[in-house]
């Protein structure tokens, strides 16, 4: 193909990205993200299918780094620095040569034992960031057209894991072909008995460089593996394993952007959790429109479908209901029914009907009482709770008013044994 014709199909795709990524029309966001080989072998690796992701997986064990020549957002916007740069004759440094296959490594060490791994340095996760609500990932972006103008080619042939990946992939087919070459030598033999005499070089070197880069990423994967203990309590529907989740997620903000009540938000108070979704159980005061409180709508699966990876699983809204997002408990001394106002509208919010009212002797007041095997923890009552009847500052008469806490509030569920 031409230079000028390649360089437009370039634009063309990195065009329709942006429109994509941008406008996010249904079930298109998370198919662009199956266009990376690294998130499409990940998302294999722990048992989901997508057909364009095999699909690509295949192109670039056919043609050498595939993705970054056709498709990667990143790589485009880095050539166009390059473009810019004084700095034309600096390749990547020879100590980060093999950065790319260690994150690799400790990607795939993690998805088989349940630790953090790198996803998030995917290109297509880290250009979509730019999108989404995860600004971490994008000044990451940013930093890499940096690192482009100081440094041309030292992210894409050192550090990214995809591209390490590419070239793992174009390898297999060499090397079966050289196990075919190696199989008809052994077939093929001289009249004495001799093996044919063999052209290639010793390959020592090469093994003993491949046991290194799988040993420091084992290693890499056991040191990630003491974040074990860095849980967070409230995580989206269906996800039950906390480490497989930190493995597979990819930070790429999807399920956040997808979520119509915006009850996930990304974390960033934890080194370990960073940008991983969690759920918003945010005590949304008295006075908010409805449609400004969050909480998990019953019918609502979105997260589960746009999530590249699996992290987060497919679910149906059935299936949905059986897989309890957290346990709500009551404080019933700062209920209104306590303060002797009249109040039942956690009952009325509850999509599952899991809270009714009974009559307390002790406290001489109907007493909410959730039943817990109805309640799926998606957090309406509590939004939708207004809290302690407001008070009035030192008793006068005057429109300040002040709310208090709300008697509902979510801990975490107990994982089924």
């Amino acid at each position: 193909m031409k230079r000028w014709a390649f360089r437009i199909v370039r634009v063309i795709v990195f065009l329709a990205l942006v429109v994509v990524l941008w406008k996010k029309p249904t079930g298109a966001a998370d198919v662009c993200l199956t266009l990376s080989p690294f998130l499409s072998t990940a998302a294999l690796c722990v048992g989901t299918l997508s057909v364009l992701g095999v699909a690509i997986v295949l192109l670039s064990c056919a043609q050498r780094r595939f993705f970054c020549r056709w498709i990667c957002p990143l790589g485009l916007l880095q050539d166009g620095v390059r473009k810019c740069t004084p700095f034309k004759k600096v390749g990547f440094w020879r100590p980060l040569r093999a950065t790319g296959f260690l994150l690799l490594c400790a990607t795939f060490f993690a998805l088989l034992w349940g630790a953090i791994s790198p996803l998030w340095l995917d290109p297509l996760a880290l250009f979509g960031a730019w999108f989404n609500e995860t600004p971490y990932l994008w000044i990451s972006g940013v930093g890499i057209l940096l690192l482009a103008f100081f440094s041309p080619y030292v992210w894409c042939y050192a550090i990214c894991p995809c591209g390490a990946l590419q070239d793992v992939l174009r390898f297999l087919p060499i090397f079966a072909g050289k196990l075919g070459r190696l199989g008809f030598s052994l077939l093929t033999r001289t009249p004495d008995g001799q093996r044919v005499p063999s052209n290639e070089p010793p390959a020592r070197r090469r093994f003993f460089q491949t046991v290194a880069i799988l040993g420091v990423g084992g290693f890499l994967t056991f040191a990630l593996r003491k974040t074990r203990g860095l849980l967070s309590p409230f995580r989206p529907p269906g996800v039950s394993d906390e480490n497989q989740f930190l493995a597979q997620c990819a930070r790429c903000g999807n399920c956040i952007s997808a979520c119509p009540t915006r009850f996930l938000k990304p974390i960033e108070s934890n080194v370990a959790q960073f940008g991983t979704p969690e759920l918003n159980y945010t005590l949304v005061q008295s006075g908010v429109p409805s449609d400004a409180r969050t909480f998990c709508d019953a019918d609502c699966v979105r997260c589960g479908e746009v999530c590249p990876t699996g992290a987060i699983p497919r679910l149906t809204p059935e299936e949905k209901k059986v897989r309890k997002l957290a346990s709500i408990r009551l404080d019933f001394e700062k209920c209104r029914l306590y303060h002797q106002r009249e109040c039942d509208i956690c009952g009325r919010e509850c999509p599952e009907e899991a809270i009714s009212f009974v009559w307390s002797d002790e406290e001489y007041v109907r007493v909410p009482t959730i039943n817990e095997e109805l309640c799926t923890g998606c957090g309406r009552c509590v939004a939708f709770c207004p809290g302690e009847p407001p008070y009035r500052e030192l008793g006068e008469e005057s429109d300040a008013q002040t709310l208090g806490p709300k008697a509902l509030y979510p801990v975490p569920r107990t994982p089924k044994p």
